[in-house]
């Protein structure tokens, strides 16, 4: 085994490096906050986590008092959060802003070992504009996502015992905030391994050496913490949240996958449907490209640009297996980042062709760079004082709706049916789950679960989205009698209706 294995790293210019990362988080910022700073309202997947955060800082466990199905180091991680600092608006831009950054770090560390001069950079600023920009969303993917990321950047620094002790220890943490992610970022790992190897010629002793070294942190981090919550909450029930029950909500929740395409009016519609569209092809196709190239002229290439590629190719694609059965824009964004670094280095060369298109991209990235920001800071918006803090609304829609929920309701008082409205109210839900749907993804068990907690705590208020195409009016009837045998409709908005506890 060639312990002394290291990929070189390609020098830039520390300056230019820094300033590279300052643009980076000047744009993150102006994207995710109105000037003078004051953060814009929290929504999408990541409101749930920070829901989740709150009850864990209340004393209740994952899984055994709140239904989840993902692994819980998304909001174990938020909850250590909001402990240290309270739980504020700014804290959620500051999560935001933090984590584009890392990713793009890690996606500019690696890219210094495949590319040279100007190109180094091309990679992380089509990640920023095309990838995080469309899902700005502080959810678990992403951690999975940027752990995997690092447990490549350490394997190109060097296949070391220690590094690849490191490998298996990050993809075991990747395991802890999605499951599939961690896991199959594993296996792609130890395919890299068990296939450089077995190139070398190396020892059976020396390979399974190797896979031991990274196997057994992986297995810790992962074991223990599976038999932790276990214990808390019992097998069967966690065999259920996280074997179980993602398969029919995978087929249930992403069966239109662009879906919520075209809130936004004109050039940014089209830019969001163009995007999209071009991700769907551009991901599995640039991997395909990449493992077409490397297995025709492998001879002729950089020994160690030939592996780095095959490592972030095998990561890249394993990645993309988890979101295959669901392959919503919103997930297949989060999957994307080592797709950026393969498409670079595939039209990294010198001719013609490859020259223009870098040069149409650099263009195109520097005019999206300026723009978005600028459109941002020049949209209309309302204002809300609410318990996280003072907070900005892009959306009259979502404004109008948690200034009647704030209007109404008292800090910590019990609510359910909106979690984003819910988050910035600091209202407590006393159901075990965050929303209830008449589809698959809200089961009998889970319905009656959610009717039971709200006889015994009754919600001050509940809020029952309008019907969608793809409801089924078969489910959720006894919850539907519920409702209008103990609360009266309130107050009704395009997106849904308000409906008060009767007294």
């Amino acid at each position: 085994m060639q312990t002394d294995y290291t990929l070189p790293l390609i020098k830039t210019s520390g300056l230019r490096t820094a300033l590279f990362l300052v643009a980076t988080g000047i744009f993150l910022y102006l994207r995710t906050c109105v000037l003078p700073g004051i953060p814009m309202a929290a929504q999408n997947d990541a409101v749930f986590f920070f829901e989740h955060a709150k009850r864990i800082l209340m004393g209740q466990v994952p899984f055994r008092d709140f239904f989840v199905f993902v692994m819980p180091g998304t909001d174990l991680l938020y909850a250590g959060l909001f402990r240290l600092f309270g739980i504020h608006a700014w804290l959620v831009l500051a999560i935001v802003i933090l984590l584009g950054l890392s990713l793009t770090a890690v996606l500019l560390q690696i890219s210094k070992r495949l590319l040279s001069g100007n190109l180094v950079f091309l990679p992380a600023t089509l990640f920023l504009i095309f990838d995080f920009d469309n899902a700005r969303d502080a959810t678990h993917h992403w951690y999975s996502t940027l752990l995997v990321m690092l447990a490549v950047l350490t394997l190109l620094r060097g296949r070391t015992y220690s590094k690849i002790l490191s490998a298996g220890a990050l993809c075991g943490v990747a395991t802890i905030f999605t499951q599939t992610q961690g896991f199959l970022g594993f296996v792609a790992i130890a395919t890299f391994i068990i296939w450089m190897l077995r190139t070398e010629r190396q020892s059976k002793f020396l390979l399974i050496k190797a896979l031991v070294v990274l196997t057994v942190p992986f297995i810790v981090i992962v074991g223990g913490t599976l038999g932790y919550y276990a214990h808390l909450a019992g097998i069967r029930t966690l065999v259920y949240a996280l074997w179980e029950y993602p398969r029919p909500f995978t087929a249930t929740q992403y069966s239109y996958p662009l879906l919520g395409l075209g809130s936004q009016p004109g050039f940014i519609d089209f830019f969001h449907r163009v995007s999209f569209s071009c991700l769907y092809l551009f991901v599995p196709l640039v991997y395909i490209f990449c493992f077409h190239r490397l297995f025709r002229q492998k001879h002729h290439m950089n020994p160690r640009h030939w592996e780095a590629v095959l490592l972030i190719s095998l990561a890249g694609s394993a990645l993309l297996v988890t979101v295959a059965l669901g392959p919503s824009s919103h997930r297949l964004c989060m999957v994307a980042p080592p797709a950026m670094i393969a498409f670079v280095w595939y039209f990294s060369g010198v001719g013609a062709i490859e020259r223009k298109i870098q040069s149409t991209l650099w263009w195109l990235s520097i005019a999206l760079f300026l723009y978005l920001p600028i459109r941002l800071q020049l949209l209309p918006r309302n204002y809300l004082d609410l318990p996280t803090g003072r907070t900005a609304f892009l959306s009259p829609e979502q404004y109008a709706v948690d200034r009647w929920l704030a209007e109404h309701t008292r800090a910590n008082d019990y609510f359910f049916g909106l979690t984003p409205a819910s988050f910035a109210v600091a209202l407590r839900n006393p159901t075990p789950l965050d929303l209830i749907l008449p589809t698959k993804m809200t089961t009998p068990a889970q319905e009656e679960a959610v009717i039971r907690s709200l006889q015994q705590y009754p919600s001050t208020l509940i809020f029952l989205r309008h019907e969608e195409a793809f409801d089924d009016n078969a489910r959720l009837q006894e919850f539907t009698v519920f409702i209008h045998s103990h609360y009266h409709l309130a107050k009704a908005f395009p997106s849904g209706e308000f409906w008060q506890v009767n007294q």
